[in-house]
């Protein structure tokens, strides 16, 4: 989203505005086809204002996502860890270690007791 989509609705709230200011002292009457339009023209506005609510809330989740990033994971932890997502890459992790089937409350596992 970018800056001319949010002078977009402010242009037409104020268009919108302005027409009613024009009738405010001599009575305004909407009636068929000024109703109409005066209804769709507030339902695009609802529909902008939400597109922008939900740019400004995708932002805000992922300066969030990016903080958060960066406090689990320090710089050169990152850097390692994005070669090793990277399909060009030459880094690959080192196997996991296998486990144990047993062990306490598994199957075959000794009982505590």
């Amino acid at each position: 989203m970018t800056k001319l989509q949010f002078d977009y609705l402010s242009s037409h709230l104020e268009e919108a505005r302005r027409r009613m200011i024009e009738n405010r002292h001599g009575g305004m009457v909407l009636t068929g086809e000024d109703l109409e339009e005066t209804i769709q023209n507030f339902g695009a506005f609802v529909k902008m204002a939400k597109q922008l609510e939900n740019e400004l809330s995708r932002r805000e989740w992922n300066q969030r996502a990016q903080d958060d990033l960066r406090r689990l994971v320090n710089e050169p932890s990152a850097i390692v860890l994005d070669a090793m997502r990277s399909p060009d890459s030459n880094v690959v992790g080192f196997p996991g270690r296998p486990r144990s089937q047993g062990g306490i409350g598994g199957p075959g596992g000794g009982d505590v007791a």
